[in-house]
């Protein structure tokens, strides 16, 4: 008999070490490929091409995504806020203020807040003749080479990959009449009202795959064309997006359809978004992300050095 409560107990012990294993493994998989890429890359990685990252108000979420000291010799920040900047440079970045206060006036809502990085491309358009945009969870899975730039600059001079998201109620993460109540999360009407418009955005802005709907992905960004920064200024004084604004604003800029956008616009090099985790979290299945990435590779052949997590 006391055999048998040992056996129960240490089942029991053991399968909640592999629950803690996978929820750890889940909660921190950004900080995995922190990790890998700190303890691979102790010396700053020489590049050909700038690349550029963003910092706007006072995120925390953001802050905690920011590498403890920069990853390449050529890398500049565009930040918003003093104490911001003060942050990044303590690091040991090299940045350039866009402004001392947090966030653009015009951009200053939840709503239009990522097209600071629309405003940031305008700006890089004015210090350099080609830029890589990286969001900070577009990570590094190997060193950058002579094929990876020859890639790249033989391509069209404004590269984003596509994503998707499930064509259900709320983008497949919000699916019930009452949705939020099966994540026992209580959201207020604010948020409710965010996600509401994160929704009616990506539906009129993005292509119909099937059951996707299908967006350009602003975490990874590369252009050599001068003026595409002021293109799409130009193109939000006309069109009253919000949401995803900056994705939604680089898809009209593009007025074409999906099999075009393929073939002049994904780059070779990533993704829009990694299978190893989804969108919000709020949806574990990612099998028909597996699948339009394999309909995406039926069209372009992929030699993956980022990938956006």
């Amino acid at each position: 008999m006391n055999n048998f409560f040992c056996v129960i107990y240490y089942c029991f012990y053991y399968s909640t070490k592999i629950i803690q294993v996978y929820m750890f493994t889940k909660l921190f998989t950004k900080n995995k490929y922190k990790m890998y890429i700190f303890l691979k890359y102790k010396r700053l990685l020489k590049n050909k091409i700038p690349i550029v990252r963003v910092i706007w108000g006072e995120n925390p979420h953001t802050m905690n995504e920011i590498f403890q000291k920069p990853i390449f010799e050529d890398e500049t920040v565009f930040v918003w806020g003093i104490e911001n900047q003060k942050y990044l440079k303590k690091l040991g970045y090299k940045t350039y203020l866009m402004s001392e206060h947090i966030s653009h006036p015009e951009y200053s809502t939840r709503l239009l807040q990522y097209l600071h990085k629309v405003k940031v491309i305008s700006e890089a358009n004015k210090q350099f003749d080609e830029f890589i945009l990286l969001d900070w969870d577009c990570y590094l899975v190997k060193p950058l080479d002579e094929t990876f730039y020859n890639i790249l600059r033989s391509g069209n001079d404004v590269q984003m990959p596509l994503y998707c998201f499930e064509d259900l109620s709320y983008l497949g993460f919000l699916k019930d009449k009452n949705p939020l109540d099966r994540y026992q999360v209580n959201w207020s009407d604010d948020m409710l009202e965010y996600f509401s418009s994160i929704e009616k955005g990506i539906r009129q802005y993005s292509w119909k795959l099937n059951n996707l709907l299908v967006s350009p992905n602003f975490g990874f960004f590369y252009t050599r064309n001068k003026t595409i920064g002021d293109e799409l200024l130009n193109l939000i004084e006309f069109y009253d997006v919000n949401g995803i604004a900056d994705e939604h604003i680089f898809y009209i800029f593009t007025n074409c359809t999906i099999e075009e956008y393929l073939n002049k616009y994904e780059p070779n090099v990533t993704f829009g978004r990694s299978v190893d985790i989804y969108q919000m979290d709020f949806n574990e299945d990612t099998d028909f992300l597996s699948k339009f990435h394999e309909y995406i590779e039926s069209m372009v052949d992929k030699n993956i050095y980022f990938k956006h997590v």
